[in-house]
């Protein structure tokens, strides 16, 4: 065969290989983009905020803004914090009905070791741990609700059940429901 022709097919072959390497790392790309896009749940956490709010029984007159005195949050597995979200600031309030209502608005520090894991690894969470800093550290919690947000998309609702605190920490073991959209 003539070596032209040779030639002539290497240079196809070559234009070939750049083309289907263009659209293999296009594809990659594009889809692995559409599929984040898709399911939230595998992306890795970037932001976590919460806003918790618990009713206690107490006849305290407050209404006041503990602009030093916050909380935190913490989602446990067998002992151990899977995700840390901390507010340095809270409120509380009298109902006027013999209750009182503490809420902070909690957020996740960018530097915690949680930050960078897949949103998905979160369905482990065994119990939500929560403390108040100026709530009394012997208190009847009536009820209450967090509700959290990751990555500015994925919201999530844990109630607070009715209980009594132990040592300032009052939690939510029933798991199960709140992370039933957390897929593979």
């Amino acid at each position: 065969m003539d070596p032209g022709t040779w030639r002539n097919i290497s240079y196809i072959a070559v234009i070939a290989g750049v083309v289907l390497v263009s659209l293999g790392t296009t594809g990659t790309y594009y889809f692995t983009r559409r599929t984040e896009a898709v399911a939230p749940y595998r992306q890795p956490i970037r932001t976590a905020t919460s806003t918790v709010e618990a009713t206690i029984l107490s006849d305290a007159r407050v209404d006041t803004e503990y602009l030093d005195k916050g909380g935190t949050i913490l989602f446990m597995k067998e002992g151990k914090v899977l995700l840390r979200m901390a507010s340095h600031v809270s409120s509380a309030r009298q109902t006027g009905s013999g209750q009182v209502v503490y809420r902070a608005v909690f957020n996740a520090d960018p530097t915690d070791p949680s930050i960078g894991i897949p949103l998905k690894s979160l369905r482990e969470t065994e119990y939500v741990q929560m403390h108040f800093q100026k709530m009394p550290i012997e208190s009847h919690v009536l009820g209450g609700k967090a509700v959290c947000v990751f990555n500015g998309e994925v919201r999530i609702e844990i109630d607070i059940p009715a209980q009594d605190t132990r040592e300032g920490l009052f939690f939510s073991r029933e798991m199960k429901d709140v992370f039933s959209k957390f897929e593979n």
